[in-house]
């Protein structure tokens, strides 16, 4: 079982590493969820389809990307949600993403808009751990 789940979130990482490389960088798109939120872009990057949504990546320590977090913009379909994990099988266990260079103090916060305040208000890094229960991991 442990050996199926390790093949399936590989799988996936792959698969989130080929979508990560056909999104784009860019700091002057526009997102509903972050104009709501009240916070800038921060190591994201955009969907082709200029909706407004965008993707963060869920990363390890040596900054392999195993997932994305995908934040949708305006005219979800039905049944679509705002926030997803992506691809299936992501594993996020122990992952996260950051917001600034690590040096001798880190912020660690649960989800991506929390961190982007603490981040633009300190200046200090942040991690976003994604979920409460990924705060430790062990």
């Amino acid at each position: 079982m442990k050996a199926m789940r390790a093949a399936e979130a590989e799988s996936a990482a792959q698969e989130a590493a080929r979508t990560w490389r056909a999104y784009l960088p860019g700091i002057n798109m526009q997102s509903d969820f972050l104009q709501r939120k009240g916070v800038g872009t921060h190591g994201v990057c955009w969907a082709l389809s200029e909706n407004g949504s965008f993707a963060i990546p869920v990363t390890d320590i040596s900054g392999k990307i195993w997932g994305l977090q995908i934040i949708r913009g305006q005219n979800l379909a039905k049944g679509e949600l705002e926030r997803e994990f992506s691809p299936p099988g992501v594993d996020t266990k122990g992952h996260f993403h950051t917001l600034g260079v690590i040096r001798d103090t880190v912020l660690i916060a649960e989800g991506y808009a929390t961190a982007a305040i603490l981040y633009e208000c300190t200046g200090l890094p942040v991690v976003v751990a994604f979920y409460a229960n990924n705060l430790l991991s062990g």
